[in-house]
């Protein structure tokens, strides 16, 4: 969400979920995917979960955290100055928005075209099916039908067992 007005936006970030419920496709995509959590949640849960994220987001901490974000964005103007086509801007937006919610989030600075991109893909595999559900949730349907599609939605289900599998 972008406003220019901070108290505007704030005013529908605390208003939310509301008034702005979150996208089904969100939470089915999640679902398909395994990886519920704050971000997927939906009414009733998100409002007993919201609490997790917006305790961080205060102007003062968002503030506070502007100079840990200008790298990742740095990284983002010169990948967008090196598209061909505007139609190729996804890739460079989740790989900006891998490295400033690691960075923001974690504390972790990650560059995913650096030393970082070995493991990073596969995090852009879950944003790519994800992107995928939320603009056409037919394409679920895809790994039933095109083989890259089979196969990429195989690679993220394997990695989100072995991530779990960590966590537990």
């Amino acid at each position: 969400m972008l406003v220019r007005d901070w108290k505007v936006g704030m005013e529908l970030l605390w208003a939310r979920p509301n008034p702005f419920p979150r996208n089904q496709s969100i939470y089915d995509a999640s679902l398909e995917l395994g990886v519920l959590g704050v971000f997927a949640a939906l009414t009733d849960q998100w409002k007993r979960e919201r609490p997790i994220v917006s305790r961080g987001m205060t102007r003062i901490q968002i503030s506070k955290s502007m100079g840990t974000l200008m790298p990742p964005l740095r990284r983002l103007i010169h990948r967008l100055t090196q598209l061909k086509t505007t139609k190729d801007v996804f890739e460079p937006l989740s790989k900006y928005t891998l490295e400033t919610t690691a960075e923001f989030s974690l504390g972790l600075s990650i560059d995913c075209d650096g030393e970082d991109a070995h493991w990073v893909s596969d995090l852009y595999d879950w944003f790519t099916i994800m992107n995928d559900r939320v603009m056409n949730p037919l394409s679920k349907y895809l790994a039933y039908f095109v083989p890259r599609h089979k196969a990429l939605k195989e690679k993220v289900l394997k990695n989100a067992a072995f991530m779990d599998d960590i966590v537990r």
